[in-house]
């Protein structure tokens, strides 16, 4: 499959530092030869996922298998605009009929279990670790809960999830079929940085002092990086959100959840927020644009596949970003519903993806998409 010559961005790969910590250190260049690009970025995280799909050359494919997952990429723009940041989450090469995989996700390099002891009580062994694969990767928690046993117990089965857990596992697949083998492909999935707040566990056990939630933010941030200095500390665009709540955060929790718990909750004028990690893995969280619903970030018409800026005029389609507001001409409603962020012609813009392969591109567009109030509260449990 022929790569996509035309496709205007510079994809480069940067090595991992110490501790996981991106580097500027450039190892390779995919600018030119993938077959596939995608992107998502997600009103409520920022920069979500990319895809990347390319041939390779069999040297390449077992260097990427040996020793790529965790390095980063800024995928930027013909403009110089940034598209994407985040880290390599996990590989997929296929050599022939040999299917083989690697991934971040059963990693685990700090081990806790909790369990009951014999008089009922909650107990937690100490944390086992493994030095090398923290100076890799950076810490990523594996948490366990068991029912009554012994310390003992409890200990053994910490040291076995470790041993196992400690590195990336390779997963190969193969099947046996005729004909001459295809070549060699491999498909990178990148993670975008806000999803590592949910690799180390967070817990406070104050239950008495109560501070801002967006200045809880900032300090999570502060906290988070003395673990894993995968972030900016960058507190400017972390707009106030004018209500406080309880430090407080049950064991067992991650980073990721507080923070959510905390932002949820919205600002004092009872208006949702949104927020995540973007440029130069800075946090950003502001009141959503569907406060302000008429206040129009992207135009569309039917008839026309381009994206419109609210002047009317065309933008590249992989400039569009999510926490905004999307106006239909053609749906637009003479005398509109006032008060809610999606009618006919108006939609908040909760997620964007854009693909690109050979065939052409496609942007979609999603809104929030629920009005269920559970899962609308899913991220304050």
């Amino acid at each position: 499959m022929p790569s996509i010559v035309a496709l205007p961005f510079t994809i480069p790969i940067y090595e991992r530092g110490a501790g996981g910590i991106p580097s500027s250190f450039q190892v390779a260049d995919l600018t030119g030869i993938v077959d596939r690009y995608s992107h998502s970025i997600k009103a409520r995280g920022g920069f979500e996922s990319c895809q990347i799909d390319l041939p390779v050359t069999m040297e390449r494919a077992i260097e990427m298998i040996s020793s790529w997952l965790m390095r980063s990429t800024i995928i930027f723009g013909p403009d110089g605009e940034t598209l994407f940041e985040g880290y390599l989450h996990s590989i997929e090469v296929s050599i022939g009929p040999v299917r083989r995989s690697i991934s971040l996700d059963g990693l685990g390099n700090r081990v806790y279990v909790r369990y009951l002891d014999p008089i009922g009580a909650s107990v937690v062994t100490p944390v086992v670790t493994l030095a090398d694969s923290i100076a890799t990767y950076g810490n990523k928690d594996w948490f366990q809960s068991l029912s009554s046993c012994s310390s003992t117990a409890a200990t053994n089965i910490a040291a076995a999830i470790l041993a196992r857990r400690q590195w990336p596992r390779a997963i190969s697949t193969t099947s046996f079929t005729t004909g001459k083998p295809g070549p060699i492909r491999a498909t990178l999935h990148f993670s975008g940085w806000y999803n590592a707040f949910g690799w180390v566990l967070y817990s406070n056990t104050d239950a008495a002092t109560s501070t801002s939630t967006t200045t809880q933010v900032g300090n999570l941030l502060t906290t988070y990086n003395s673990t894993n200095a995968f972030f900016s500390t960058a507190t400017n665009n972390i707009q106030s959100s004018g209500i406080s709540d309880f430090v407080f955060s049950p064991i067992d929790a991650t980073f990721q959840s507080k923070i959510e718990t905390l932002l949820a909750q919205g600002t004092s004028g009872n208006v949702r927020q949104s927020w995540g990690i973007y440029e130069n893995r800075i946090f950003y969280c502001n009141p959503w644009d569907g406060a302000t619903p008429t206040v129009i970030t992207y135009q569309q018409r039917i008839a026309d596949g381009r994206v419109l800026n609210d002047g009317g005029s065309p933008i590249p389609p992989w400039q569009m970003r999510p926490d905004s507001m999307l106006l239909i001409q053609d749906l637009l409603d003479p005398s509109p519903q006032s008060g809610t962020a999606d009618t006919a012609a108006y939609s908040f813009v909760e997620r964007v993806t854009y693909t690109v392969d050979r065939s052409g591109w496609q942007l979609r567009v999603e809104p929030e998409t629920t009005n269920d109030l559970d899962a609308m509260l899913a991220v304050l449990r």
